[in-house]
């Protein structure tokens, strides 16, 4: 999610410019005034900017929208085999609205969102690749959430949001959880060579991971971070090269990896790049592609078995996708 910081300093600074041209014109008497032209206004000296026709148009606003598409060949949910059969397509959007932008300072960002997320698969499966059981047969999961993200100084930012997990296609219980996620940004500190390290922690309220562990409701952990690199940055066309990593483990003994504290660990590997022909009015597309190598824990496999892919402990998972941001 990006910085609306931009958007409201523009806002501000068009506001300021109209009052600044009713006192020039008063000033100069309805004398017509000429951009670069130093203009007295009471006691200071405006110089009127250049106009820009070719400038990009983009938002400028306190409300976001992002959306995008991601493909892969298998499922995984932290660690956990959903679906190794068909292609997954993974549709999502959300809305951010900026509440508070005062600078960079503790709880100076704060923002509310709220977004959707969903995994369709091309040949009608549920959990363990089974036939779907009910309709939308292609719709194995639809995740609904809300939260609220605020910036807690020194680049860490803070995320609470509460999250529904829905089974359309096979009549699982729905989950409900309680989100914590706080991420570092260390640009300041490494420059290009960042990690943008992670936590999340996430407490179950309602439903108990689909019933396993007699419809416990657990808690879960996971770190991680991307680093990465960017090449040509300056350029047209930058391409950013990153090999996320994570770990995932049970909070407690009542979490889905049968009584294994850490249930998975993953590597990956990805390029993205910026679709820069496309107008900047029309927002900030890019493409991404890449794969990751999961790594699941005895536990983990044991509850994935129906997955029908085997019991190696690591597993590849092929992906692309294309997003924007506006």
């Amino acid at each position: 999610m990006k910085s609306l910081k931009t958007g409201k300093s523009f806002r501000f600074a068009v506001a300021m410019m109209a009052a600044g041209s009713l006192a020039m014109a008063g000033a100069a008497q309805a004398d017509e005034v000429v951009p670069g032209e130093a203009v007295i206004v009471g006691e200071e000296i405006v110089v009127v900017e250049e106009g820009c026709a070719d400038c990009p148009v983009g938002n400028n606003g306190f409300i976001t929208i992002a959306g995008g598409v991601d493909l892969y060949d298998k499922y995984f949910f932290r660690g956990l085999t959903q679906q190794t059969a068909g292609l997954q397509a993974q549709p999502w959007a959300e809305i951010a609205i900026q509440l508070v932008d005062n600078g960079e300072g503790p709880f100076q960002n704060v923002s509310f969102f709220v977004g959707t997320w969903a995994s369709l698969n091309s040949k009608d499966l549920g959990f363990g690749n089974l036939d779907a059981t009910q309709n939308p047969a292609p719709l194995y999961e639809l995740d609904l959430y809300v939260g609220v993200s605020a910036s807690l100084g020194a680049g860490f930012t803070a995320s609470v949001s509460y999250v529904n997990y829905l089974y359309p296609n096979n009549g699982f219980s729905t989950i409900q959880e309680l989100d914590l996620g706080i991420s570092f940004d260390d640009s300041e500190h490494l420059g290009a060579f960042a990690l943008s390290p992670y936590a999340l922690f996430a407490f179950e309220v309602a439903g108990g991971s689909s019933g396993i562990n007699g419809n416990k409701n657990g808690s879960y952990l996971e770190i991680g971070a991307e680093p990465g690199y960017t090449f040509n940055e300056d350029g047209s066309t930058p391409i950013t090269v990153s090999a996320p990593i994570s770990m995932g483990m049970a909070i407690g003994e009542d979490y889905v990896y049968g009584g294994n504290t850490v249930g998975f660990a993953s590597l990956g590997l990805a390029g993205s790049a910026p679709l820069s022909f496309v107008p900047a009015g029309y927002g900030d597309w890019s493409v991404w592609s890449g794969i990751t190598g999961v790594w699941q824990s005895a536990g983990a496999r044991a509850t994935s078995r129906p997955g029908g892919d085997g019991h190696d402990a690591w597993k590849p998972n092929f992906g692309a996708g294309i997003a924007m941001e506006y």
